[in-house]
């Protein structure tokens, strides 16, 4: 098994790597616009010794993670972890996804629910102790969590109690209608629908009502089914998600599943500049087009839930 790590910029971000994954375990693929950064980024992996690809870049997320899946095909590893951008693997993410990799009975694919979020992450923090701390989020101090801003997005699902105001047509148009959105009646009630249309396909197709399970372990066989969809900007990856458990539910592939609430094995970090809250937060025209590809895959099976892990089945 090897960890591909894919960064588009701030490559102060990667020095979480020196602390978790051993280096001949390691391939940093660089997916930038930027040449300027794709030269830093290559010596920072140089001066290293870390396995580097420079890859084309359109701008788009698919794109970047498709350069991933075509580098693992192309290795002689079974199975790869997948990092995305600023996001960290855990110290217990590596132990558990290289044992599973190991073992005779490791699924095709491990996606992820309830995942944690952390805003406030500073450029020169200290790896070796943030590391650390994050390790059990069921303990971690109050304070400590309201220093790194932690967040579940999950918060936000479709039915979560936490966020009424997203669950009725009627209640997102008053959203839209305000700040930050400021939308007028035509638009505001066009985003309304098509959010209240999405909650409708998470509710029935995804797990446990989360709009975003992220994929982090793949086997090379389930790798060679993947293509990510780069006319979508935002979602392609639950796009992609859903294709594969559409694979699962007909036998082809074995999906597993594995909540992150208390001791994660990814950290997500949503950095303001990261395409999702640049360019989504506060635009919804990209749910039309996702909608309209989740509705394709006809023959989903809905409310089927996928495997849960049992950790200890590989510790």
């Amino acid at each position: 098994m090897k960890v591909y790590v894919l960064t588009s910029r701030d490559i102060e971000r990667l020095g979480w790597i020196e602390e978790v994954i051993p280096q001949r375990e390691t391939v940093v693929v660089i997916n930038s616009l930027d040449p300027d950064y794709g030269a830093v980024a290559s010596k920072w992996c140089e001066e290293r010794g870390y396995e580097h690809h420079i890859t084309e870049s359109d701008g788009t997320p698919a794109t970047g993670k498709n350069s991933v899946i075509k580098l693992f095909l192309e290795s002689g590893e079974d199975y790869m972890v997948a990092v995305d951008g600023d996001d960290i693997l855990t110290r217990y993410g590596y132990k558990l996804y290289k044992t599973m990799s190991e073992s005779s009975h490791a699924p095709d694919m491990v996606a992820l629910y309830r995942q944690p979020q952390i805003k406030a992450l500073p450029l020169n923090v200290e790896w070796g102790g943030f590391l650390d701390r994050i390790s059990d989020l069921h303990s971690m101090p109050k304070s400590l969590k309201e220093h790194y801003k932690l967040t579940y997005p999950w918060d936000k699902s479709p039915n979560s109690i936490a966020n009424t105001n997203w669950q009725s047509t009627e209640n997102l148009y008053n959203v839209f209608r305000q700040e930050p959105y400021n939308q007028d009646e035509e638009k505001a009630l066009w985003w309304a629908h098509q959010r209240e249309k999405f909650n409708h396909l998470m509710i029935a197709y995804s797990e446990a009502e989360e709009f975003m399970c992220r994929m982090v372990f793949f086997s090379k066989e389930i790798a060679k089914e993947i293509d990510y969809d780069n006319s979508l900007m935002i979602g392609e990856d639950t796009y992609q998600f859903l294709r594969l458990k559409l694979l699962h539910q007909a036998g082809k592939y074995r999906i597993a599943r594995r909540k992150e609430k208390h001791f994660p094995t990814y950290i997500a970090i949503a950095t303001d500049n990261s395409v999702t809250l640049s360019e989504g937060l506060y635009n919804y025209d990209w749910l039309e087009p996702l909608n309209h590809k989740i509705q394709d895959l006809k023959a989903l099976k809905p409310k089927t839930q996928i495997l849960e892990i049992i950790d200890g089945t590989y510790l």
